[in-house]
C-alpha cells in the first residue's frame, strides 16, 4: 500500500496533478499578470462596440443572455451562411477582457455551437434562457481609425439580424457609426 501511495505521489510531482474542470458557459478562467495577451485592446473595443450597438438595437426585447460564438466566423453578416463554427477559437485572456468590458450589459457566454442553444424541434422556437446568439466575424481594417466587422444576432425563426457594422475611432473612443452592404432582417 506504501508502495503504491509513494508511486502516485511521484506521478503528481512528475506529471502535475491538477483538477480539470469542464468551463461553463460565461466564466472564463482568471489570467495572471504575467501572461502575455493574446489579443490586442483594439480588438476587444471594436468588438464590444459592435455588441453594444446591436443590444441597444435589441433593447425592445427582453433578453436575458448573451451567447457569443466562440472566434470570428467568416461571413457572420450574411444571412445564407447559416450557423458555422469558428475556426479560431478567442483566447481565453480576450474572453475575460470582453466580459470586463461590457460589464452592465446581460450574462456572456461563449459558445462552440450555436445549435446547441436553439430551442424547438427545428430549431426555430427561440434560444435558451431567453438569450440571443450572437455571431462576430473578422474585424476589416478599411482604415487607421475606420473597421468593418460583419455580424448577426439570432433569437428564433423571426427574430434574426444580419449585417456589416462600419466601427470608428472618434475622439480615442470606438464606436459603430453605421452599416455597409446588404442587412437582413427575419
Amino acid at each position: 500500500m506504501r508502495l503504491i501511495a509513494f508511486a502516485l505521489s511521484i506521478c503528481c510531482l512528475l506529471g502535475g496533478c491538477t483538477a480539470v474542470d469542464k468551463p461553463q458557459i460565461g466564466v472564463v478562467p482568471t489570467v495572471s499578470p504575467s501572461e502575455e495577451p493574446s489579443f490586442s485592446r483594439e480588438e476587444v473595443d471594436i468588438y464590444a462596440a459592435v455588441i453594444e450597438s446591436m443590444v441597444e438595437d435589441m433593447n425592445r426585447f427582453p433578453f436575458k443572455r448573451l451567447y457569443v460564438v466562440d472566434g470570428p466566423v467568416e461571413g457572420a453578416g450574411d444571412p445564407m451562411s447559416g450557423f458555422q463554427r469558428s475556426t479560431d477559437a478567442f483566447s481565453e485572456p480576450m474572453k475575460q477582457a470582453l466580459v470586463e468590458r461590457l460589464d452592465g450589459l446581460p450574462p456572456i457566454g461563449f459558445i462552440a455551437r450555436a445549435e446547441e442553444f436553439q430551442l424547438g424541434r427545428n430549431g426555430m422556437d427561440g434560444v435558451k434562457h431567453h438569450g440571443v446568439i450572437i455571431t462576430l466575424g473578422p474585424i476589416r481594417r478599411r482604415s487607421a481609425t475606420r473597421f468593418h466587422v460583419g455580424h448577426s444576432q439570432w433569437c428564433g425563426g423571426l427574430c434574426g439580424e444580419w449585417a456589416t457594422s462600419v466601427v470608428e475611432n472618434i475622439d480615442g473612443k470606438w464606436e459603430v457609426t453605421g452599416t455597409t452592404g446588404p442587412v437582413s432582417i427575419s
